[in-house]
């Protein structure tokens, strides 16, 4: 007689969990893992904030009520990216762009950074190209750089499509510490905005 397993995996906290088991300090606290935008959803939920009636296909700003200020509220990971040290210089060589801060280390600290930086608008790029399936024919797009990328690094890439819109955001791969948030807005087709795909 041959045997049959049964596998069962709790999918709605399996977000959750893998954020519980990556940074220990959220262990024991109801973390929420989904879109953090006004249309976000819940796309995992840990045990912990189950007690408080919240649940994976909820939207977000209900969840977060249920739970109230101890929620722990993360976007869903990502891509990580492997930045070389040398991107500035390629990033320079194709757009002209040579500022000192994202050329080396060595002409960066005098300008107050101890390695050079990648250039916002190549992080800007790298984005938009990670999206390109999902982008609409015409759309506009706001980004709000925070803190600078370290170069050579490793960062994150997530994306959540909210509605109509895609947030998306690149953090520390490891410290996750905020570099960039963004959001893609579709436009009429008719909309003579400056951004967007081009036919």
């Amino acid at each position: 007689m041959d045997s049959r397993w049964v596998l069962h995996l709790d999918m709605d906290a399996f977000f959750a969990s893998v954020e519980q088991l990556t940074r220990p300090t959220l262990q024991g606290r109801p973390v929420l893992v989904g879109g953090l935008g006004g249309r976000g959803v819940v796309a995992g939920a840990s045990y912990e904030s189950r007690v408080f009636g919240a649940r994976s296909a909820m939207p977000m700003h209900q969840a977060r009520r249920l739970i109230g200020v101890t929620a722990v509220v993360l976007p869903p990971r990502g891509a990580v990216w492997r930045l070389s040290g040398d991107l500035g210089r390629r990033y320079a060589a194709v757009s002209g762009d040579r500022n000192p801060i994202h050329m080396h280390a060595l002409t960066a600290k005098p300008l107050g950074f101890s390695r050079a930086i990648a250039h916002g608008m190549w992080t800007k790029a790298r984005c938009l190209a990670a999206l390109d399936s999902r982008l609409p024919d015409a759309f506009a797009v706001d980004v709000r750089f925070r803190k600078p990328i370290l170069l050579p690094g490793h960062v994150e890439f997530a994306s959540a499509t909210e509605g109509e819109e895609i947030a998306f955001a690149v953090r520390d791969a490891k410290k996750q510490t905020p570099h960039l948030d963004g959001r893609v807005t579709p436009l009429e087709p008719n909309s003579k905005a400056k951004t967007g795909r081009k036919k």
